[in-house]
């Protein structure tokens, strides 16, 4: 199933972007993403705790004191690393490892780590030269001394040494990038990005003249022939220009690079999975969406209805009222009218009704009218 740990280099002038891409990287393919002050700091505060282990004031009770020779390798080297810190930090303001001991912090992380070993790693801007990538990744063969802490100042370095498998890079990257352009990268970070780093503009240039010595060193070994030697298989260090390049760009290049020869399993979900849970992530979004539409239609619908249930209710109110206030006018005016009726009207109405009874006429509504008529004193 291709479940092969993917252990990556990436290398390159300074500021050219390998701690972004390298984070690209690792996030991807859920690698460690190791960069080299990070893992000294972590064996500078290991070296602290072993030597705490040999103060007399933190030993608890008749406990014996520690014995150095009952310390493991890595601890060791934490304590040998610590002092030669401390020797460092009494002579430089800004002290700086010899390199042979980054290569060894660096080892014991890429050694020690489980996650590096089973999973993979992203070496973010180390090895710096090939005497670096030579002592970061070449051990003696089984049965011949190697090299060691009691003699790194030495030139007894055997001279016969072989790829280490077991943390050896599979790929390796250069970033190429004009120095002009980093620089204007390095500008371009603001104050609290730059602190801590060696992100600075004295920095950038001692780098910078270290990183072009080293590629340019015509006639001698460079880091890439370094890289060249150590990578597995018959893969080669390869060259990825990002001046002017989209970063989705340079991060498709090394994801091609990688998958070149197989999608790596890696505990990652393939394309197809990705695609469906895409899928399914797009439709319950849409879902969401249209439920989202459909209940703001519903409540404009009832505020809508309430609305017009609102107005009906005024207009009814309204016509009650004025169908109220025209019974009223009417009874007020039918008054008047009553009162002339029964002053004028009646009594000559009564008397027209009597007498047509009286007389019994063929056509009694005639002679009423006649007798009505005939009392008008018009």
């Amino acid at each position: 199933r291709n479940l092969r740990p993917l252990k990556l280099v990436l290398i390159g002038p300074p500021a050219s972007g390998k701690t972004f891409y390298a984070a690209k990287i690792a996030e991807s393919y859920r690698l460690v993403h190791v960069t080299v002050g990070p893992v000294v700091q972590e064996a500078l505060a290991g070296g602290k705790k072993v030597k705490a282990m040999f103060d007399p004031e933190a030993q608890e009770g008749d406990a014996e004191p520690v014995n150095v020779e009952s310390l493991n390798d890595r601890d060791r080297f934490y304590l040998s690393l610590l002092d030669q810190w401390e020797e460092l930090q009494g002579t430089q303001p800004n002290p700086r490892l010899p390199a042979p001991m980054i290569c060894k912090a660096i080892r014991f992380e890429l050694e020690g780590r489980n996650a590096c070993k089973f999973r993979g790693y992203v070496l973010d801007g180390f090895p710096r030269t090939a005497e670096e990538a030579r002592e970061l990744f070449m051990i003696p063969p089984p049965g011949e001394e190697g090299f060691d802490d009691e003699n790194e100042d030495d030139d007894e370095i055997p001279k016969k040494l072989v790829v280490d498998d077991a943390i050896r890079p599979g790929w390796a990257f250069l970033l190429k990038s004009e120095l002009d352009a980093c620089r204007s990268r390095l500008e371009a970070l603001t104050e609290a990005e730059a602190s801590g780093t060696h992100n600075t503009v004295e920095d950038f240039q001692r780098r910078a003249d270290g990183w072009t010595k080293e590629i340019e060193s015509h006639g001698s070994v460079t880091v890439l022939d370094g890289l060249n030697d150590v990578i597995e298989g018959e893969r080669t260090c390869r060259e990825i220009k990002v001046d002017g390049v989209d970063t989705d760009d340079v991060v498709d290049i090394i994801s091609q690079s990688i998958e070149h020869e197989g999608c790596p399993y890696n505990y990652i979900p393939s394309k197809r999975t990705e695609v469906e849970t895409k899928t399914i992530e797009m439709e319950r979004e849409e879902l969401r969406k249209k439920q989202v539409e459909d209940r703001i239609r519903e409540e404009a619908l009832a505020k809508e209805a309430a609305e017009i249930e609102a107005r009906r209710s005024q207009e009814a109110q309204r016509l009650s009222e004025v169908k109220k206030d025209e019974e009223l006018l009417l009874e007020k005016h039918s008054r008047s009218l009553r009162h002339y009726l029964l002053e004028n009207v009646m009594p000559t109405l009564k008397e027209g009704i009597v007498e047509a009874c009286e007389k019994a006429p063929e056509d009694g509504v005639t002679f009423l009218a006649e007798s009505v008529y005939l009392s008008s004193p018009n």
